[in-house]
């Protein structure tokens, strides 16, 4: 359990640093780290309004095939119209 929350810490971490979020600073006599909140704030909120441009589009998309129905029964084909199923026509000799 806990090699789990350390794997969990470490690949935070990892995260945060390789979005910018968490930076390390080396001199000979100290190290600082440092945590970019006001980046980590820009990126939620366009994270978040991502996601609510997500849910409003697949919101739209539903209702939009709620009220589009078809106008037949009728089964759509991909095939021929002359009634002919053959498949493979392209590979049958001309006669």
């Amino acid at each position: 359990m806990k090699l789990k929350i350390i794997l969990i810490i470490v690949l935070a971490v990892a995260a945060m640093f390789a979005l910018g979020w968490v930076s390390f600073q080396q001199s000979e006599t100290e190290t600082n780290i440092k945590i970019d909140t006001q980046e980590i704030r820009e990126d939620t909120e366009k994270v978040n309004e991502k996601g609510k441009e997500l849910i409003d589009d697949t919101k739209k998309a539903l209702d939009h095939a709620k009220t589009d129905k078809p106008t037949s029964h009728e089964p759509i084909s991909d095939g021929p119209t002359d009634g002919n199923n053959d498949t493979d026509a392209a590979s049958e000799p001309n006669q």
